[in-house]
């Protein structure tokens, strides 16, 4: 086994907006669930900017804030009640790489939107490509939307030597056909890490039966340690459950030294 050289937390984490399962907003229960587990980077979904939620505030810097993170967020949709899209929250120094709407079938601007966001960390090993997306409902167009990011215009465009980490809300379980396209290339950290009672559903939360939240990772990271929070707090806070992995990059894919984060 490669030796380890410093590891970090990912978590990934569909927010519903702050909406709690009982319909109310709970900002508030979606920091303490981030917080408990206490990771380094956290990839959002469906999060809301400058509309009437929040008092007009942007969640993510909101929640960012509140953990003493820094926060980039990615309008997928504007309308009448602000935006809507995706945020990264991270300790780590980083700068944006791109960020853009996945092909879909449906040209109706009033339906959501499906994206990603590309950051690069920068440390002393060198970049780390972070990419958070959150995939459509229908199937075509997952399958369409999976080939985008694998192809030259993200994923592919990344040298074999660079960590990549790609997590989100796919909507697509095991036995998809996404998944298995995206699982021939990347390690499922649930699948991976080897953990007793894992891997684990994250959908819907106080019950949950879907397996469709997933962090997957190149060769470069051993997963050391997975955790989905099952306390009641955590499962009313949004309609997913989040996905936390502690992570370890080797020595085959980095310098000795990390500019932040755990070492």
């Amino acid at each position: 086994m490669p030796q380890q050289l410093f590891s970090f937390k990912i978590m990934t984490y569909n927010i519903h907006s702050c909406i709690n399962v009982y319909g109310r907003e709970s900002p508030a229960d979606i920091v303490r669930a981030i917080a408990r587990i206490d990771p380094d980077i956290v990839a959002l979904q469906e999060v809301e900017a400058m509309g009437p939620l929040m008092y007009y505030r942007n969640q993510a810097e909101w929640i960012a804030e509140k953990l003493d993170m820094q926060a980039r967020f990615y309008p997928l949709r504007k309308s009448r009640w602000g935006y809507f899209g995706t945020a990264i929250l991270t300790r780590f120094p980083h700068y944006m790489v791109k960020n853009g709407l996945l092909p879909s079938r449906d040209a109706n601007p009033t339906k959501e939107p499906r994206g990603a966001a590309w950051i690069c960390l920068q440390t002393a090993n060198g970049p780390i490509h972070i990419v958070n997306t959150h995939l459509g409902l229908r199937m075509r167009d997952r399958h369409s939307q999976v080939r985008r990011l694998l192809g030259r215009h993200w994923l592919g465009s990344i040298s074999s030597e660079e960590p990549i980490i790609l997590c989100g809300d796919f909507n697509a379980g095991p036995r998809s056909l996404e998944y298995r396209m995206l699982s021939a290339r990347f390690k499922d950290v649930q699948v991976h890490a080897r953990q007793k009672g894992y891997p684990k559903p994250t959908f819907f939360s106080l019950y949950p039966v879907l397996r469709i939240d997933h962090i997957f990772v190149s060769d470069h990271f051993m997963p050391l340690q997975i955790t989905i929070p099952s306390d009641l707090s955590s499962r009313k806070a949004s309609d997913h459950l989040p996905v936390c992995a502690l992570m370890a990059l080797s020595t085959e894919a980095a310098v000795p030294k990390i500019a932040a984060g755990r070492q």
